[in-house]
């Protein structure tokens, strides 16, 4: 049984079995009255002790059901309740995807030059996409993650100290550097941020996945144009 008490909290009355695969055993009655804020009142009776280990002791309980809602109801609880720390909210999430793969991997579609052959396009959740560019002399793995940040999240301070302002608002920086166990795979980065938390990478290797061997001596795409396309409007969602 389920009711609202005082307009806004729950109480919850239950009459079943310690054990419910014996429904001839012994009985155990609740009351539970929960507050909007969460804060939780039980009382519980139950016809074994604890060291009963499930023997039945008595052919009724002590307290009838109203009873039993009438001590969980008790205002005698407020003072009590009112004392109960408040639970800490769950913890934002650093970022969200802020497209979907689908979405992603269409705009890409319209960047990438049309002298390129696009295979294995991939998503694996929203917010990241991967394609392999080819231009005829070996492939590359071109990765793509669209995110949405809350402004001024200080973990991403130091990934943009060494970067350049954007004439609109943000930062953009670029990296090179080998992929890390496998020295002779390169990782080129461009990394975009804006003021509103918008963030847009593209990274790409001489590869055509991460710890396969390489491809190519360079990327097929240069640091140029995968700046530029990590700058194009499309990821701005306006």
């Amino acid at each position: 049984m389920k009711k609202t008490v005082d307009g806004h909290h729950a109480l919850v009355v239950n009459q079943s079995y310690v054990d419910p695969f014996e429904p001839e055993g012994a009985k155990q009655w609740s009351a539970r009255l929960l507050s909007r804020d969460g804060v939780l009142v039980s009382v519980v009776q139950s016809d074994v002790s604890a060291e009963g280990a499930g023997r039945n002791l008595r052919s009724a309980l002590p307290l009838t059901v109203e009873e039993l809602s009438r001590i969980a109801t008790s205002k005698d609880w407020e003072p009590v309740m009112a004392a109960v720390p408040q639970a800490p909210s769950p913890p934002e999430p650093p970022s969200t995807g802020r497209m979907t793969e689908r979405e992603i991997l269409r705009n890409l579609d319209k960047l990438i030059p049309g002298n390129l052959r696009i295979a294995n396009q991939e998503g694996s959740r929203t917010g990241y996409a991967d394609v392999t560019v080819d231009d005829g002399r070996g492939e590359s793995l071109l990765t793509v993650s669209v995110q949405q940040w809350k402004p001024g999240r200080q973990e991403l301070v130091p990934l943009f100290r060494n970067g350049k302002n954007l004439p609109g608002g943000g930062r953009i920086v670029t990296r090179t550097a080998p992929l890390q166990g496998h020295p002779d795979i390169v990782q080129w980065d461009v990394d975009v941020l804006y003021d509103d938390g918008r963030r847009v990478l593209i990274s790409e290797l001489n590869s055509s996945s991460f710890g396969t061997p390489v491809t190519r001596e360079a990327p097929v795409l240069s640091m140029e144009q995968i700046k530029s396309m990590a700058l194009a409007r499309v990821w701005r969602g306006d």
